[in-house]
């Protein structure tokens, strides 16, 4: 045989194993006694897992079968572009110039402005090495003649694009100093190009900048010319309003304005008084016409009465009608009655209204009032200490005016009170000609008033809005002062600064180089090595993963959903093992299928199993060494089994269990002999094998008549097993046809060599033929094996008969 089955060779010997397997597994059957329907493929979906862990684990998997093809061709490959990069590049030569770049530009004395807040110093490192290499600064490089004349530049149709992508610009660590190279074949041509860009640089930007500064000198200076104007504008303007007001003092100008208020409330209340004595007046020399012209007419009426001897209250009494003369002397008698009465009962209104038009007591009025409004100013707009040295003055000259004012008013009271009693010798025309003159006087004295009045007004509205204007100009002026001040300042800082030392000077002009640039070879024979290198690995990768090759467990539980019945560790190269490892993958191996073993034992229980199809999607995915390994650990557990090579176009199970080929389940098929003819026993106790016979073409009609079903229900009947040994299912149809008549099948798969596609494929097909998918097995997969523990007895000892221990 080629290969041994799962145990030692059946004997007497075998036999408490087999008990003891049927033992194990009968009290298994007994876990669960609901009966299974038979397996059907579940679809599920990945759980746990995102699509890029996926593809990242498919990768690796790739990488793992692939990496020894991919690494030997890389190499090669990787060689060879190197070798022949590094031979096509010809010789250059490498030339540089240093420019100094200050990280900090310390100024002379000052900060001025256009210093400060600069950029950081890698922005301004960035900056410059992106300005050297503006057109504007390549254009001004090449137009000069010496290097506008050169065959190298001519030769270019875009000169300024060709040697911006010549130079490079770095920092060699990261210092101050900006390196400018150019490579080529010719040195001299080299070091005239990086100089003439240099210099340029250093003209077009490092120059600028000065004239910038100097530039920015002369627009501060316009400015300062400017603000000078503005200032004197200004004060011209400030002049004129101080003449117009009288001061220029805030708090003058506060006094000041409050005084002409003073003075406009002082003449409104003159102007009120003045008026309200002229009404007084009228009205007093009305009463006096008026009594004048009653005592006038009061003698006729007597004179008349009496000639006729008339008694007026006789004539009442009888009821006669009063004459209108009776009526307007009463009228007037009650007039008379009624004034008297007034000027009795309210002195001070006619001594107020005298004071109002006394030459004496209005001039002390208008004192009065405006010491009182200057006091209450006073105590309101100053300070403390101010206040308390300047209201005493003020209260003293206000206590002399009252007491003048007091002594003008008690006169004036006594002048009309002896005018009322009739003490003072003044006939009534006299009082009507006083009158007379009072309302005159205070006709014009309203006019005089009134024209103070208009004035003040006008006085106050002017002087409101000229303080405004006033103070929005001295703000101005405030404005423009400070702003010349800070101008002057910048001006004199700048022209102290504008000749320090620029921030960007060069250190070393460029030489003709003397050397070929080695170096610069290696780069791009490494590039071109690593690219040839990963090339290879990146497809084949790639290519494999398309593929979607089975690398692990995890990939069919979670693709497919087909149930994984067992893993098998993968087979060793022939001479490749001790024999301390041989018998640990023994070990591993027979643990393996035993587990897949009880699992069929467990459904023939259960479900009544019996007649089992070991196939797999494609050719080289392991079926027959799986059949022929589940037959003899089946058998090992005293069952009969009948293993049958169906795969009929490839048939191999003769030559591993050394049988003869002929004659099999195709004579059997074709009737020539019956099949209990043509069963064979094998070495392995238990196993009997119906080899595949010698295969036509009509046998496919044999399979898919009714005579198959009668033979395979002659196997169940006289075998607790049928394994059947099929062909591929999906590239042919032997598989399905023979498939469609066992209880389930068996898919076997090979690590790294069966595809998802194709799997699912298989499993799509055999449930097209109403065949149970009892679950997949997987080769290659490493497994552990839990070892017995042994004890080593050396010979000398193993010779003598033990001895017993005390006590035992």
């Amino acid at each position: 045989m080629a290969i041994e089955p799962n145990s030692d060779r059946a004997g007497d010997s075998d036999e408490p194993v087999r008990r003891t397997d049927r033992a194990y597994t009968d009290r298994a059957y007994d876990v669960s006694p609901e009966p299974v329907a038979a397996y059907m493929r579940r679809q599920t979906m990945p759980m746990g897992e995102e699509p890029e862990d996926r593809t990242y684990a498919a990768v690796m998997h790739s990488l793992r079968r692939r990496w020894p093809l991919a690494t030997g061709i890389g190499m090669i490959l990787a060689v060879l572009a190197s070798s022949y990069v590094w031979n096509m590049q010809r010789n250059v030569y490498r030339t540089s110039a240093l420019v100094h770049i200050a990280s900090d530009h310390t100024p002379l004395v000052f900060n001025t402005v256009d210093r400060a807040g600069r950029n950081p110093y890698e922005v301004f490192k960035s900056t410059q090495q992106q300005m050297i290499t503006t057109r504007f600064v390549l254009n001004n490089a090449l137009s000069q003649p010496e290097i506008a004349e050169m065959p190298v530049v001519r030769s270019q149709v875009d000169p300024v694009k060709w040697l911006g992508g010549q130079l490079q610009i770095s920092f060699p660590g990261e210092a101050e100093i900006m390196q400018v190279s150019i490579q080529g074949g010719d040195p001299a041509v080299l070091a005239k190009l990086v100089n003439s860009v240099v210099d340029s640089y250093l003209d077009e930007v490092v120059m600028a900048d000065r004239n910038r500064r100097l530039d920015r000198l002369a627009d501060l200076e316009k400015q300062q010319g400017a603000q000078e104007d503005l200032i004197r504008k200004s004060g011209e303007s400030i002049s004129k309003l101080v003449e117009a007001l009288g001061t220029s003092d805030e708090d003058q100008l506060t006094i000041a304005q409050q005084g002409v208020i003073a003075d406009l409330n002082m003449t409104r209340n003159q102007l009120t008084k003045v008026r309200l004595a002229r009404i007084a007046a009228s009205a007093e020399l009305g009463l006096l016409q008026s009594r004048l012209q009653a005592e006038a007419e009061t003698p006729l009426i007597e004179e008349a009465a009496e000639a006729v001897a008339f008694d007026p209250a006789d004539v009442k009494e009888d009821g006669d009608e009063a004459t209108d003369g009776d009526v307007e002397l009463a009228e007037i008698t009650e007039q008379a009655d009624g004034v008297a009465t007034k000027l009795r009962d309210y002195p001070d209104t006619y001594v107020i209204q005298a004071m109002a038009t006394d030459p004496e007591a209005s001039p002390l009025l208008n004192k009065i009032d405006r010491l009182d409004a200057k006091a209450a100013m006073v105590e309101t707009r100053f300070d403390e200490e101010t206040a308390k040295a300047e209201l005493p003055e003020i209260r003293a000259e206000l206590a002399e005016l009252q007491e003048k004012l007091e002594a003008r008013k008690a006169e004036l009271r006594e002048e009309l009170r002896a005018m009322r009693s009739g003490e003072m010798p003044q006939s009534t025309e006299e009082r009507m000609e006083l009158l007379t003159l009072q309302i005159v006087l205070a006709d014009e004295q309203e006019k005089e008033l009134q024209k103070s009045l208009d004035k003040l007004d006008g006085e106050v509205r002017n002087f409101g809005r000229k303080s405004i204007v006033l103070e929005m100009e001295r703000s101005k002026l405030s404005a423009h002062k400070r702003i010349s001040e800070r101008l002057t300042e910048e001006i004199l800082q700048l022209q102290v600064e504008i000749n320090a030392d620029p921030r960007i000077r060069s250190l070393s002009a460029a030489v003709e180089p003397k050397s070929f640039e080695h170096q610069s070879k290696m780069p791009k024979a490494m590039a071109a090595g690593a690219f040839f290198f990963l090339l290879p690995v990146c497809g084949l990768v790639w290519l494999d993963v398309r593929k979607q090759r089975i690398g692990c467990i995890k990939d069919l539980s979670q693709r497919t959903g087909v149930s994984i019945l067992g893993a098998v560790p993968p087979t060793p190269r022939i001479g490749a093992l001790r024999r301390q490892s041989e018998i640990i993958w023994r070990e591993k191996l027979n643990d393996s299928i035993s587990s897949i073993a009880a699992t069929l034992i467990r459904k023939q229980h259960r479900e009544g199993l019996k007649t089992v199809v070991v196939t797999s999607a494609v050719e080289g995915e392991g079926k027959t060494t799986l059949a022929s390994h589940l037959s003899m650990s089946l058998a090992a557990g005293g069952n009969r089994v009948l293993l049958i090579d169906f795969d009929l176009r490839r048939p191999s199970l003769d030559e591993l269990f050394e049988v003869d080929a002929t004659p099999g389940i195709c004579e059997t098929l074709r009737g020539e002999v019956a099949w209990t003819d043509a069963v064979k026993p094998t070495e392995a106790a238990g196993v009997f094998l119906l080899p595949a016979g010698h295969w036509r073409g009509h046998v496919l009609e044999e399979l898919a008549s009714h005579r198959i079903q009668k033979l395979f229900d002659e196997f169940r009947s006289q075998y607790d097993f049928v394994l059947v040994d099929t062909s591929p299912v999906v590239p042919v149809v032997d598989a399905r046809l023979v498939a469609q008549h066992a209880d389930g099948a068996l898919l076997s798969l090979m690590r790294d060599v069966s595809r998802l596609p194709l799997l699912e494929s298989a499993c799509e097909i055999l449930e097209s033929y109403n065949v149970p998918v009892l679950g997949a097995v997987l080769t290659g997969i490493e497994t552990e094996t839990y070892r017995a523990k042994t004890r080593r007895v050396d010979a000398a000892r193993s010779e003598k008969p033990s001895q017993p221990r005390a006590g035992k």
